[in-house]
């Protein structure tokens, strides 16, 4: 049995045997599995189907979207619900839901019992206490109260996407006290609690925020890590992780984070593929151009894994191939 020190647990979603190309339809089934990092070798793994009467009626899509390890328990999420699983073996130990929910992209526990939820599809964080009563709720749009543009009579578990986002609000996070959320068209991370200002994240639009030594590290959808100091937001640290190899096409769509130490990180992409809001992929041109100098060669995709990068040698160390356990896209990796 090898040591908790090595292993890893990774959420995200496996494909219809059809892969559909609209997301909303594409995930038959949500999966979280725990790998020995050292060896690249199975521990455990779960999957997870919602029930019929928290998803839409037809071609439902689930899949795990962004997690919070924490206090013993693995906090997860679908597009309609928070689920509290044992980390050990994957065993559920509460299910919540409402039909405010969808499009959920993160949970986050409070310090009281409770857990906030990013609620991407309505622009909007709830805070849901011990007895599942939500007791707070933001916006995510600047000078919008929440459900200025919808209704809460709706149940919108049921309604498969409510895109164009506004916001697109990705993952929260706590700094100094206060809650924090990425927001992706923006492209910044906005204080829900507190009157601050944003953190511009202006390379590509952000993902996972995580804090350590007083810094934000937020990943973006491209490929690159930028670290911010909240007292110099105007100055941040900029890696393309792109650039730390020579790697044969865009290293896919990148969201979780997780440090080994203080120069290692873990990242994971998920394999690219057709989008119907083109504008979300502007960046892969770029990309393309980069390595064939043509944005019309069709490059097959790198598959989706975690990848191990040294920000102080600016060199990937390893990559682990999760497309071998039915893992086609990764939210979080804890």
């Amino acid at each position: 049995m090898m040591s908790s020190a090595n292993s890893i647990i990774v959420l995200g979603g496996e494909e219809k045997p059809d892969s559909e190309k609209d997301e909303w339809h594409r995930f038959g089934q949500a999966k979280a599995v725990k790998i020995n990092f050292s060896t690249g070798d199975l521990i455990a793994e779960a999957t997870y189907c919602s029930p019929k009467e928290v998803c839409p009626d037809e071609r439902p899509s689930v899949l795990f979207k962004s997690g919070t390890l924490a206090g013993g328990r693995l906090y997860a999420c679908t597009q309609t619900e928070v689920l509290i699983l044992n980390p050990g073996n994957f065993a559920v130990e509460r299910i919540w839901s409402h039909p405010c929910l969808n499009d959920v992209h993160h949970v986050l526990p409070d310090e009281d019992g409770g857990f906030f939820v990013v609620v991407t599809g309505l622009d909007l964080v709830v805070q849901v206490n011990q007895a599942g009563e939500i007791v707070r709720e933001w916006s995510t749009l600047a000078n919008e109260a929440p459900f200025t543009r919808f209704d809460r009579q709706t149940d919108y578990r049921k309604v498969p996407t409510t895109k164009p986002h506004q916001t697109h609000p990705n993952f929260a996070f706590r700094l100094d006290g206060n809650l924090w959320v990425t927001r992706f068209h923006p492209r910044d991370a906005l204080c829900l609690t507190a009157d601050r200002p944003t953190l511009p994240v202006a390379v590509e639009g952000p993902h996972d925020g995580n804090v350590s030594g007083g810094k934000v590290y937020f990943t973006t959808v491209d490929g690159h890590l930028v670290v911010i100091d909240p007292n110099a937001p105007a100055q941040p640290e900029i890696y393309d992780l792109n650039t730390f190899g020579a790697f044969d096409a865009p290293l896919g769509w990148c969201r979780g984070l997780k440090f080994l130490d203080g120069d290692r990180v873990l990242v994971a992409f998920s394999r690219l593929r057709h989008t119907k809001f083109a504008d979300n992929l502007r960046w892969l041109k770029k990309r393309v151009m980069a390595i064939k100098g043509d944005d019309s060669v069709h490059i097959p995709p790198e598959p989706t894994g975690i990848r191990c990068f040294n920000l102080k040698t600016g060199k990937q160390e390893k990559f682990l191939n999760l497309e071998k356990f039915g893992m086609n896209a990764i939210f979080s990796v804890l």
